[in-house]
């Protein structure tokens, strides 16, 4: 069995609502999360490539780790994907694909629904820098509770509109 650790973000932001607070990180804390990871010698990898290094039956790099955020926060783009660059640490993003450049409507009962979302130039900058884009789902539909079509909507859609967007292959999901 490969027990490879994962890091999984939402916001790196200086805040937000008491029922979102928790699924933020400081920036600082983050800088200092990536230091440690260098420090420790860990080499992060993409779901990507760990699935290809999985199915071609390759070595895993020494110490390897995967860092992945979730939703496509504005945020991402101006305090995480920054620090990312600084250590050459590649991440995987995972996208609601149908607020890109919009807003975090889902998050209306934790008081968040105005959060800004990733825009599709962002999107595609940290695409062409190494971040892998994943899909989120479309609308950040609870999959797990969905009826089997609203879910396979769900994907499909993501993963075509994310396709379309980015003019390459989407690999992965969360």
């Amino acid at each position: 069995m490969i027990n490879i650790p994962i890091l999984n973000y939402h916001s790196i932001s200086l805040g937000g609502t008491d029922r979102f607070i928790k699924f933020t990180l400081h920036p600082e804390t983050f800088a200092q999360h990536m230091k440690l990871i260098s420090e420790q010698g860990y080499t992060p990898i993409t779901v990507k490539d760990f699935a290809q290094l999985m199915r071609n039956s390759s070595p895993l790099p020494n110490k390897p780790i995967i860092i992945t955020f979730d939703d496509g926060f504005a945020d991402f783009y101006n305090s995480a994907f920054p620090i990312l660059q600084g250590f050459h640490f590649p991440a995987t993003l995972f996208v609601v694909t149908e607020n890109m450049g919009g807003r975090s409507k889902w998050l209306k009962p934790e008081g968040e629904e105005d959060r800004r979302m990733l825009t599709w130039f962002q999107l595609s900058d940290v695409q062409r820098a190494g971040i892998e884009c994943g899909t989120h789902s479309a609308t950040h539909t609870h999959l797990d509770t969905a009826k089997p079509e609203i879910a396979r909507q769900e994907i499909i859609c993501s993963k075509d509109t994310l396709e379309q967007k980015l003019g390459s292959p989407v690999h992965s999901m969360a």
